[in-house]
C-alpha cells in the first residue's frame, strides 16, 4: 500500500504542468485523466491496460 503523503508529494510535483488535451506528461502536458495516469506510472509502474485512442 502506498502511503498518502507518498502520493500527495508526487502529485504536488505535477504543479506548474500545462494543460494539455489527452496528454500525461509531467512537465509537458497534461489533462484531467492524464494526470491520474501520469501519476498511476509514477508509483505503481505501467498502465494495466493500453488506452484506445
Amino acid at each position: 500500500m502506498i502511503e498518502r503523503e507518498t502520493i500527495v508529494a508526487a502529485a504536488r510535483g505535477w504543479l506548474g504542468t500545462p494543460y494539455h488535451h489527452q496528454a500525461s506528461v509531467k512537465g509537458v502536458g497534461c489533462d484531467c485523466l492524464g494526470l491520474i495516469r501520469g501519476l498511476w506510472r509514477e508509483l505503481c509502474g505501467p498502465e494495466p491496460e493500453k488506452m484506445p485512442p
